[in-house]
């Protein structure tokens, strides 16, 4: 799967927005990051706890821990492209595990 493509700041604002909607708390901290070129790629991992209804799940209070690798690529001082690879199954398996917790089950 190639994931989803985003074009223009617009679209990843609505990105973020979803995110922190559904993880107001979310804190993400860069492991390693080092560049060449016109690039950077930063290893980060993140810690959150799912309070938001931004990903439309109702909120289950589950702590989560991600971690992800994104790649910028600049010109003119500015960001043009990105590309992020993260666990995004990982993080619906914790949002799962804390509703059927929740269920009893």
């Amino acid at each position: 799967e190639t994931g989803e493509i985003l074009q223009g700041p617009g679209a990843f604002v609505l990105v973020y927005q979803r995110l922190v909607g559904a993880f107001p708390d979310i804190r993400i901290t860069v492991e390693d990051c080092f560049g060449a070129g016109d690039r950077v790629v930063a290893r980060w991992s993140g810690s959150m706890r799912h309070t938001g209804n931004g990903l439309g799940i109702e909120p289950t209070g589950a702590p989560l821990q991600l971690s992800g690798i994104t790649i910028v690529r600049f010109a003119n001082g500015q960001v043009v492209e990105s590309w992020d690879q993260w666990d995004k199954l990982g993080m619906f398996k914790q949002i799962e595990a804390a509703t059927a917790k929740s269920a009893g089950a």
